[in-house]
């Protein structure tokens, strides 16, 4: 698994699946299949969306939306 620091970003070359397995399961979760997002950073949960608290949102992926994210 390789990590390339790309100003703040972060690129990993991996699948998100492994990714996920190597990431504290506590402390991440993900709401789709393109975003792994870390629990602590969530502000505001609706039914199909996420928001960080930076403002970004998130789309909840349809089958994670029958999971409690939060």
């Amino acid at each position: 698994m390789g990590f390339k620091q790309i100003a703040k970003n972060c690129l990993a070359t991996t699948t998100l699946q492994k990714l996920l397995e190597a990431l504290p399961w506590k402390d991440f979760v993900q709401v789709h299949r393109s975003f792994i997002v870390r629990r602590d950073r969530i502000f505001e949960q609706r039914r199909a969306s996420l928001s960080l608290d930076n403002g970004i949102e998130v789309t909840i992926g349809r089958s994670c939306r029958k999971n409690e994210i939060i």
